[in-house]
């Protein structure tokens, strides 16, 4: 399991922890949004990842942070109370990463890169259009934005290789912007656009 700070791309936006789990075998992923890596946090987003997998490893391999660790070791780490308490009652074991030894998981390593990558380069085709338009305070309310976004490196090849994977139902999710009535329509022309018109019955346009 990983964690990655999730920040919004929009000035004056909130800032998140993104917590990332995977199964070893499978590398089936889960994400979840949480506030702050404080125990209660850390130990929901367990809860959540075991909800939505609908089963328990039985080894958890976290980070050693402080939400898990109470005192770091490269051998013998000290779990939290709280994160033995709920591996207890979920009977599974906790055996953290070793320090500097991301090869300890791997998995969620690899995982984290996925999640942090985007579809489109939603960060450049913001300051391009702040360049161009620099009364309006708000560029993404520029009728044109969402459609023109150029897509990430590698990003088409990697939604390919998932959209073709014959054990995945995936979705394309993303959320309207309030402040530009025509990112529903952009959205959807972006997306058959890069992955085609068939990609179109998978994509969820909402704003929760």
């Amino acid at each position: 399991m990983q964690r990655s700070p999730l920040l919004s791309p929009i000035p004056g936006g909130c800032s998140a922890e993104i917590f990332v789990a995977t199964l070893g075998a499978s590398n089936y992923t889960f994400a979840t949004a949480c506030w702050t890596e404080r125990r209660a946090d850390w130990v929901d987003a367990h809860v959540k990842v075991f909800e939505f997998f609908g089963v328990v490893p039985e080894i958890i391999v976290p980070d050693q942070l402080r939400s898990a660790v109470s005192k770091p070791c490269r051998y013998e780490p000290a779990i939290n109370a709280s994160y033995k308490h709920m591996a207890s009652h979920y009977r599974t074991a906790v055996i953290p990463a070793r320090p500097l030894k991301p090869k300890d998981k791997a998995k969620a390593e690899n995982a984290v890169l996925i999640v942090q990558r985007w579809t489109c380069d939603y960060a450049a085709g913001f300051v391009s259009h702040k360049a161009k338009y620099p009364e309006f305070a708000f560029p993404q309310s520029i009728p044109g934005l969402y459609e023109s976004l150029d897509p990430m490196s590698d990003v088409i090849e990697s939604y390919t290789w998932l959209h073709e994977h014959p054990k995945l139902d995936f979705y394309i999710l993303t959320a309207p912007s309030i402040k530009n009535p025509h990112s529903y329509a952009e959205k959807r022309i972006w997306v058959e656009k890069y992955l085609g018109m068939a990609d179109v019955e998978n994509l969820i346009i909402s704003p929760h």
